[in-house]
């Protein structure tokens, strides 16, 4: 009896097992969720990588101003028209207003251009942390820039 229910058994398969319950929807995300989500931190990103385009052009006009190719009054009017883009110069803080009106009237001397470098160096320190701040917000960035120029006029 015995051997007939084994060769019985090696003839018949088991049962399968019993089928799992379905997946809860955010266990299973479709394809349209995944690309939802592609395309808002695209979107996000590239916002945030044009509110830091006003920043990246000062710093880079700051760092060509420390070159010193053009002559110290010329560029002391573009680095100060950039600075215009995003601050008005009515907040500007005096030291700086009266670097600029000192650079725009002066006459080409190593006095002027050391003056012309120190600002623009000045620039490019405040700018740097305003364009990392850039990417969560304008007037985060703005502070940003506000705390760097105090600090790099502190350092001065």
């Amino acid at each position: 009896m015995m051997d007939r229910l084994a060769a019985l058994a090696d003839i018949l398969p088991p049962l399968p097992p019993a089928p799992l319950p379905p997946a809860p929807w955010w266990q299973a995300p479709q394809l349209w969720l995944g690309l939802a989500v592609v395309l808002a931190v695209c979107v996000g990103m590239g916002l945030a990588w044009m509110r830091g385009r006003a920043w990246r052009r000062l710093r880079a006009q700051a760092r060509a101003a420390q070159g010193g190719v053009l002559p110290a009054s010329q560029t002391a009017v573009q680095l100060a028209a950039q600075l215009r883009v995003f601050w008005p110069e009515a907040d500007w803080p005096p030291s700086l207003r009266v670097d600029f009106d000192r650079l725009r009237f002066a006459h080409e001397s190593a006095e002027t251009a050391s003056l012309l470098h120190a600002t623009a160096q000045r620039l490019e320190f405040a700018a740097t942390p305003a364009l990392r701040a850039a990417w969560l917000s304008r007037t985060r960035a703005q502070t940003a820039f506000e705390r760097g120029l105090r600090n790099a006029s502190a350092q001065r």
